[in-house]
């Protein structure tokens, strides 16, 4: 028994598909389930399914065709089976034409003679014959989504078209506007559009006999800015830019440790309400000594004190050998407009806050006016870096070769957290660890982590 292959709908709003490929040529056996042609919707490529099986007798919708819901695409029936009278029936006009397949119209009229004539005929995924008007569904508008732009654009109101279609039951498709376009240059297509025609006004500019690269030959902005001799948008030349100097050592140290260093990240989030109270309380006394305590003081201090604590992370490797150093020597990463730089702030364990806040003060300002000597880049056994005050919330740093481990600090951020059963909101900042697991495992480092949070969640420890 021939059964008429038609385009389903595949969504609610789908109205049209284009036929990418057809995965099954005429005389292959389709079996049961087996798609046979990829289909692109408005929404998604996607195989169909003709849910019969059989053999592809007739191909009626050709590759790049644009086919409406309810349109049949091909014939599927036995091996043998006479199929002359289901292709007269469509207007294919010749059942054993050697014509390559094209895409075939059928009106609801020959759809319904199909369906109802001998009864030997189905059509897939359609109703039965008593159903014949869904087909050709009612809501269908005599206008295809693209004709409809394509004459948006070309200034003509497509509700009122009165061309007549070449699509699928008379149906005005995008070919169809486009043919009418170039045909009249005296359409509406002529006319500027409304930004077209106030940057005119604005340049005094006449658009008489001005050709637009719009559809149907309207003239556009561009066009426009084009003849008042201002380029359409301005050039950008692209730039070729060394990897030498700074960004070259970077570029190499980095790229070594991420492709060697088994970076393993680590993350705990941190209330820092306790943190801002200090900071506001210690403010004006230490400001009397030159020193500006800021959140990164503190996290230094409290990485140094979990440093002493958990020295596994206060190490470097180097030659196949994990060396835990005895003194805290803290790299604080500085961004320069030539490329990140790590000076040393050293033994920053053994400083008091006060301190460590003006060290740290000093070598970043130092860094940024270049005038730091070599060897204060050198030695260090722990960094940190912050990328909070460009608004970045967490990251995974990359560890700094030959230093086994490295503090990434997002930015403070109020955020609504549960505390004792109740919905509240806090000053939370993200902080990430990246260890190498090469030389320490992760137990030693979430021990780590975790002190840092407790240490500036209870910051006045810090003062001890």
């Amino acid at each position: 028994m021939a059964t008429v292959f038609t385009l389903p709908q595949m969504g609610q709003t789908m109205t049209e598909a284009t036929i990418l490929k057809w995965l099954k040529q005429e005389g292959d056996r389709i079996e049961g389930w087996e798609g046979i042609v990829e289909m692109m919707t408005d929404k998604v490529n996607i195989e169909v399914e003709p849910q019969v099986g059989g053999v592809l007798r007739k191909i009626l919708a050709a590759e790049g065709d644009v086919i409406l819901v309810g349109a049949p695409i091909a014939v599927i029936a036995d091996a043998d089976e006479d199929i002359s009278g289901v292709l007269a029936g469509l207007g294919s006009g010749a059942a054993a034409s050697a014509a390559p397949p094209a895409a075939q119209a059928v009106t609801a009229t020959e759809a319904a003679t199909l369906l109802s004539g001998n009864g030997e005929t189905t059509t897939a995924g359609q109703p039965s014959a008593g159903q014949t008007s869904a087909l050709i569904p009612d809501e269908l508008p005599n206008v295809s989504p693209r004709a409809r732009e394509a004459a948006t654009e070309g200034g003509l109101p497509w509700r009122t078209l009165s061309l007549a279609g070449t699509g699928f039951e008379g149906m005005v498709v995008e070919r169809d506007v486009l043919a009418f376009l170039q045909s009249n240059p005296s359409s509406p297509a002529a006319r500027p559009t409304p930004l077209a025609a106030k940057i005119a006004a604005e340049q005094g500019l006449s658009l008489e006999g001005l050709s637009g690269s719009g559809v149907g030959g309207r003239i556009k902005a561009d066009d426009v800015r084009r003849a008042g001799g201002r380029r359409a948008a301005p050039a950008i030349e692209a730039r070729e830019i060394p990897l030498q100097g700074m960004r070259k050592v970077i570029a190499g140290r980095l790229a070594a440790s991420y492709q060697q260093a088994v970076h393993v990240p680590l993350r705990v989030d941190v209330d820092m309400t306790a943190a801002g109270d200090l900071r506001r309380q210690l403010k004006p006394a230490l400001e009397a000594t030159g020193a500006r305590l800021t959140y990164t003081d503190l996290i230094a201090a409290a990485v140094a004190q979990a440093l002493v604590a958990y020295p596994q992370l206060n190490a470097t490797l180097e030659n196949d050998v994990v060396r835990i150093h005895p003194g805290v020597h803290l790299g604080i990463a500085v961004a320069l407009d030539e490329g990140l730089t790590v000076p040393v702030v050293r033994d920053a364990h053994a400083l008091r806050i006060s301190e460590l806040s003006l060290a740290i003060q000093e070598v970043a300002a130092q860094a940024r006016a270049g005038s730091l000597p070599p060897d204060a880049y050198s030695g260090g056994t722990f960094t940190i870096t912050n990328l909070g005050q460009f608004g970045v919330d967490s990251f995974d740093p990359i560890i700094n070769p030959p230093q086994v481990a490295i503090l990434g600090v997002g930015r403070i951020q109020e955020r609504v957290v549960a505390v004792a059963g109740a919905a509240t909101v806090r000053p939370m900042m993200t902080i990430t660890v990246s260890f190498d697991h090469r030389a320490l495992d992760g137990a030693p480092g979430a021990r780590f982590l975790s002190y840092v949070k407790e240490l500036l969640e209870n910051p006045a420890r810090l003062l001890l």
